[in-house]
């Protein structure tokens, strides 16, 4: 049996008992670790940090914790991985990433995050344990009960934090609604916002337009009513970013619903009947009969009195009110009619104040119902336009005169009496007081007085003298000019009405009156009261008059009072359209809804597309309306969509005087644009074919991650839907839809292809440790294998014999266990008999079969001539000869005989004779 073969076999048996020599090792050397030895706790020693600016670094303090029972150090490896995949790295590194902790021992990790674009990111800390030689993936520390979250919000995030309503007759009015930016960033742009009644989206939708709100900035928008709203109750919704054009740290609290519980009822106020008609005199019964019904028009039956109150209104103020507490309102509610819904009443008119406040004319009734049903509280008023006629006089005394007059003059003072009541007024007598002693007036001037005094243009005319004494300084009298007359409005016996006006009269000392400029025109006049000065003059505080400046305005009594100017846009189009680079043009109606002229102008503010106004100003009077032109042109530079746009007409003289109105502009594309739309649905549609096929490959597979398909089937499932979405807007004709999806679609498809690369990242990463540990000892055996292979290859073997390099060498001098091995398998293949010493002999005098003999004479003992031993020499071929022909290259030494190694069998040899 020759070396080659023995070392085969030996080979052989190692490998075969080299997995279970790995199993033992490992069973007896693996450190297995427990959640009682290894208790790490994480905190947070710095509050979350937020950002206005989108490049800021951040930096994190984390206090881990070993509350393990482990009294000896415990090594842990840091890392910062992606909270959502512990697979995915993180955002950031730590100062440090190696802990030596023993128990109840702490120490602080810092984490810095660089942060150059607006994002959200997530990063948790993963701790695994180091058992000296390995770090133990199996025992992640790391859980959503002992790591440590770090999220940094870059976004903005528009939310709506209150609704302003109010509910009258089913008509909700939505006053405004309070939208804020809670996010991390300023945010500025336009803004959609839409009202939802029940869900459903009504006109009442609005555009901010270039709006700027900053962190925890609020801003009110403003809508318009709904009407009809039937009884019971409702959700109102307020939408933020409804086309969802803003992207937000937060999509989900974009909704701001508020329940409105529609309560009212439908008060109708059938009849109002007084003495004729609608027409009483004061103090006289006026009957009602009224309709309650709930807004959904079915009749409201068994009402009591105590759910009624009748207002009267007179002026816009409430003057009166009746209810179940007055008599009269009590004594004659009638609910016999109440299975109809139909009550009826009586009120009292409207009794004078004083005599010197009748309140004649029109006076509307408001009757309000209000009662509990189901625990809820029902309310309903009449619309405040039925009214009665309130038929009684009111005198009305007009003084004029000079108001100042020299010592000792007289001064003539006219007084003027007319009825602006809706009745006569009977024996008008003119009566004057005064309270100084500077002055005498009658007390009954002569001429004043009058038998009937009609409601028409009747009046009464007359005059009266003021004589004046000498003063030491300039006097101010008060004259005190009554006007009285009777009327019978109860029908029993009459009333005397008065009217007091009263009238300043300054008596003016001749030395301290006033200054002169000299050409005998009076500049300075000294005074007490603006009563001594003249209309367009006031007494200022160093007693001299002062014109009055009143450039926006009229002089009245003494004072400047401001023009009041109301200006409204009556009429718009609030939606208006043009194909991109091309235009269009609007009329804008402006009113002058004020008592006074002005001049208005129409401004037009809206991005993206340009807009002028024609003619720059208009004067308007009165109630006069004007219609301004207004003319769109849009850039080939702008792209299709939507456009928020504001008509404001103001007062060009009071720009605070104003009136807006929102509007949107939609930019439609042309024919080539739509190509390109259809182009890129296209290229789309296969893009998201092939994303389909790589899933169903990834699903065949099985070395997926189920929660990582569930993801991407999502994701695909959202590009799905937008497609969809995309295709029936082009269908639809509504390209401008169509456009705006294409950069929702092209994110949604490279989210989806960013989570399949990080799939196969990550099975790649992870195959190894699907295996336990005889993979492993399979691939040591492996790689022990080849290493013994080429070792034996290259390492020479034993021989027998003589070796060109090492000599001769006798069989039996290196016979060992393999050379007797070697033996045997020899004996049995060629199933000879033990060799004798005779066989031995001649084996030496024969030549060998294995090798070639040296055939040579040498002198043996007694110089006889004789044969050497037998000798040979091994034969290397094969692969092994191959790999051997490397190391002889090495040594250059001519072959020889090296005698020395035939030991005690060894011959000199001599040279021959």
């Amino acid at each position: 049996m020759n070396s080659r073969l023995l070392r085969i076999l030996v080979l052989t048996v190692f490998l075969l008992a080299f997995p279970v020599l790995i199993s033992q090792d490992a069973g007896a050397s693996s450190y297995i670790a427990n959640d009682t030895m290894h208790n790490l706790t994480f905190s947070n020693l710095t509050a979350m940090q937020q950002s206005l600016s989108s490049i800021q670094n951040l930096t994190y303090q984390i206090n881990v914790t070993n509350y393990g029972n482990a009294t000896a150090g415990e090594q842990y490896n840091l890392s910062v991985v992606n909270c959502s995949n512990l697979n995915q790295p993180g955002v950031g590194f730590l100062n440090t990433y190696f802990l030596n902790l023993s128990q109840n021992q702490s120490i602080t990790a810092q984490l810095y995050v660089s942060n150059s674009t607006a994002g959200m990111y997530s990063s948790c800390i993963m701790a695994n344990h180091w058992n000296g030689s390995v770090m133990e993936t199996s025992w992640n520390l790391t859980s959503s009960n002992d790591s440590v979250i770090l999220n940094s919000s870059f976004y903005p995030d528009l939310s709506t934090s209150a609704v302003h309503w109010t509910s009258v007759r089913g008509n909700i009015t939505v006053h405004n609604a309070t939208i804020v930016n809670s996010g991390d960033f300023n945010f500025s742009g336009n803004i959609s916002v839409y009202l939802l009644w029940d869900g459903v989206v009504v006109n009442n939708t609005v555009t901010v337009v270039n709006t700027s709100l900053a962190n925890g900035t609020p801003y009110n928008v403003s809508f318009g009513n709904i009407t009809n709203a039937t009884n019971g109750l409702h959700n109102l919704t307020v939408w933020v970013d409804a086309l969802n054009n803003v992207t937000e740290s937060n999509e989900t609290n974009n909704n701001y619903t508020v329940q409105v519980f529609v309560s009212g009822y439908i008060i109708t106020i059938l009849n109002v009947t007084g003495q004729n008609g609608t027409n009483t005199a004061a103090n006289r019964n006026v009957i009602m009969n009224v309709s309650v019904k709930y807004e959904n028009g079915i009749n409201v039956t068994n009402l009591n009195r105590d759910n009624f109150t009748v207002y009267d209104v007179y002026g816009g103020s409430i003057i009166d009110a009746w209810d179940y507490a007055d008599t009269v309102f009590n004594s004659s509610f009638n609910s016999s009619m109440s299975s109809s819904g139909i009550y009826w009443f009586t009120i009292n008119s409207s009794t004078p104040i004083n005599d010197t406040d009748t309140r004649p004319g029109t006076h509307n009734i408001t009757v309000q119902v209000s009662n509990s049903e189901s625990n809820n509280t029902y309310l309903g008023n009449s619309s405040g336009n039925d009214y009665y006629y309130l038929i009684v006089p009111n005198l009305h005394v007009a003084l004029s005169g000079s108001s100042t007059v020299t010592e000792g003059n007289t001064r003539a003072i006219s007084v003027n009496v007319s009825n602006t009541g809706t009745d006569s007024i009977y024996n008008v007598i003119i009566t004057a007081i005064d309270d100084s002693d500077y002055s005498e007036v009658p007390s009954n001037p002569s001429g004043c007085t009058k038998t009937v005094l009609t409601n028409a243009s009747d009046y009464l005319t007359c005059s009266f003298s003021a004589t004046t004494s000498a003063v030491s300084d300039n006097q101010v009298v008060t004259i005190y000019v009554t006007a009285s007359g009777t009327h019978n409005y109860s029908g029993s016996a009459n009333v005397t009405y008065t009217k007091t006006e009263p009238f300043t009269l300054t008596i003016v000392n001749e030395g301290t009156t006033q200054t002169t400029d000299g050409g005998g025109g009076t500049t300075t006049k000294s005074c007490t009261t603006d009563a001594q000065c003249s209309a367009n003059e006031s007494c200022s505080a160093t007693k001299k008059c002062a014109a009055i400046s009143c450039t926006n305005g009229e002089i009245l009594d003494h004072v400047c009072i401001q023009f009041v100017y109301k200006i409204n846009i009556t009429a718009y189009d609030s939606l208006i359209t043009a194909l991109s680079g091309e235009g269009n043009s609007t009329k804008v109606t402006v009113k002058n809804t004020g008592p006074k002229t002005f001049s208005a102008k129409l401004e037009v503010t809206i991005n993206n597309v340009t807009a002028s106004v024609t003619p720059l100003s208009y004067s308007l009077g009165a109630g006069e309306s004007y219609q301004f032109t207004v003319n769109f042109t849009v850039p080939n530079t702008t792209t299709i969509g939507n456009f928020s746009g504001t008509f404001k007409a103001y007062v060009t003289t009071s720009t605070s005087t104003y009136d807006s109105k929102a509007f949107t502009f939609t930019v439609l594309p042309k024919e080539e644009t739509k190509t390109v739309i259809n182009i890129s649905y296209q290229e789309f549609l296969a893009i998201f074919s092939s994303l389909v096929n790589n899933l169903t490959q990834m699903k065949t597979s099985g070395v997926y991650n189920q929660t990582v398909l569930s993801s991407i089937e999502s994701l695909i499932s959202a590009v799905n839907s937008t497609l969809l979405q995309m295709k029936n807007a082009m269908e639809s004709n509504d390209y401008v839809s169509a456009q705006s999806l294409i950069s929702q679609v092209n994110t949604s498809i490279n989210s989806v292809k960013a989570q399949m690369e990080g799939a196969q990242i990550e099975v790649i990463t992870s195959l190894p440790a699907q295996y336990g540990i005889w993979f492993w000892a399979a691939v040591a055996v492996i790689i022990i294998f080849v290493v013994g292979f080429f070792i034996y290859m290259f390492y020479p073997s034993s021989h027998v014999g003589y070796h060109p390099e090492k000599g001769y060498a006798h069989p039996e001098a290196r016979e060992g266990l393999g050379a007797r091995i070697k033996k045997l398998f020899r004996r049995k293949k060629k199933e000879v008999p033990p060799a004798s010493i005779s066989t031995f002999t001649q084996s030496m005098a024969e030549p060998s079969k294995e090798g070639s003999d040296y055939d040579t004479f040498h002198y043996g003992e007694g110089y006889k001539k004789e044969k050497s031993y037998g000798y040979q020499y091994s034969r290397e071929g094969g692969a092994k000869g191959f790999f051997q022909k490397f190391r002889r290259k090495k040594n250059k030494k001519s072959p020889q005989m090296h005698l020395d190694q035939f030991g005690n069998q060894a011959v000199t040899e001599q040279k021959s004779e």
